[in-house]
């Protein structure tokens, strides 16, 4: 215990976010990253990018497919339906983990209704 303290590591875990707090952090990441194209509603772009409103991927019980979509980007898959003719690139050399989290967390309580 005592290296643990000279070497100043934390003695206790720090509390989790509050969730108003991964909300705004989720929407101004959105806001940041995914609005442009995705639209600040999630409505998409008509024939230009897809909806995330939604979306079955962003809904799915299971959120690795949409953690996955973040962080590596997606061509050649149906959304909505519809194949699209923009690429996503992927957002895993911007964003930590934490803020992978709230972004997705942000999408998923605005978007999946």
């Amino acid at each position: 215990m005592r290296a643990w303290r000279e070497l100043k590591y934390p003695l206790a875990q720090a509390s989790p976010p509050s969730k108003e707090t991964t909300l705004a952090q989720g929407k101004r990441l959105y806001t940041q990253h995914c609005a442009t194209c995705h639209g600040a509603d999630g409505r998409g772009v008509p024939d230009h990018f897809p909806p995330l409103r939604d979306d079955a991927l962003l809904a799915a019980p299971d959120p690795w497919g949409a953690i996955y979509v973040t962080l590596y980007g997606l061509a050649d898959r149906p959304v909505a339906g519809r194949q699209w003719p923009a690429r996503m690139g992927g957002f895993a050399q911007y964003l930590t983990d934490e803020e992978t989290a709230a972004l997705l967390t942000y999408a998923r309580s605005q978007f999946v209704l």
